[in-house]
């Protein structure tokens, strides 16, 4: 993360020098640097967002010419800060490598580029999302059935619904809220099972708080 934010920084500072950026970014960058530094990369991301927001409003083809960059780059950092970008910019050129990094190797990448694909509004990635909830990693199911609550529709319920089956809690607790989310009344037996059966108290929650949604209480 922390490489990612220092390249991003420095193309930033680049392009500043020439179009006299407001003294507000030169604090968000010293800000983004000092936190990465002491590894609290949530609280820099959050700052990130906001030097996306603030240089939106001078070159946006700059920062998209940034995104793509980076999601194309061999650094599994870079395709994970690439993608926590494009999520956050809406950008829809970035959507043939975000697509592409949903089979990287690295963990992470698939996390966030999963995470990026709810964020742009990706229907054509559906299909591939609904592999991810089939891989052994946790937090990769979990992203991937975030982003389908998010995208999905009436069709892709059963698929999520097998996710209430998932070994994790956490999983199956999310799949639950993405059911509810997606907002179909056919996820409604599938709920009532696990409210039955789950013997996690957060899935069984989830499963409430989604029935409840589904069902105008």
């Amino acid at each position: 993360m922390r490489i990612y934010i220092i390249f991003t920084i420095a193309a930033v500072m680049a392009f500043s020098s020439c179009n006299s950026f407001s003294e507000d970014i030169g604090e968000i960058e010293n800000k983004i640097l000092e936190l990465s530094i002491a590894g609290r990369n949530n609280q820099a991301i959050d700052e990130y967002k906001k030097l996306f927001t603030l240089t939106n409003k001078h070159n946006l083809k700059l920062l998209h010419r940034i995104t793509l960059g980076s999601l194309e780059d061999e650094n599994g950092f870079m395709k994970m800060g690439g993608a926590i970008a494009a999520g956050q910019l809406g950008n829809t050129e970035a959507l043939p490598s975000l697509r592409i990094n949903l089979r990287d190797k690295d963990m992470w990448v698939r996390v966030w580029t999963a995470v990026s694909m709810g964020e742009v509004g990706d229907k054509q990635a559906v299909p591939e999302l609904l592999r991810l909830l089939k891989d052994r990693i946790d937090f990769v199911r979990i992203a991937a059935i975030v982003s389908l609550g998010k995208l999905g529709d009436a069709s892709i319920i059963p698929d999520i619904a097998q996710s209430l089956k998932d070994k994790n809690p956490n999983v199956r607790q999310m799949a639950a809220i993405a059911l509810g989310r997606i907002g179909d009344k056919s996820a409604i037996p599938y709920l009532e099972k696990i409210l039955i059966e789950d013997k996690d108290m957060w899935a069984r929650l989830a499963a409430v708080a989604s029935l409840e949604k589904l069902l105008g209480k």
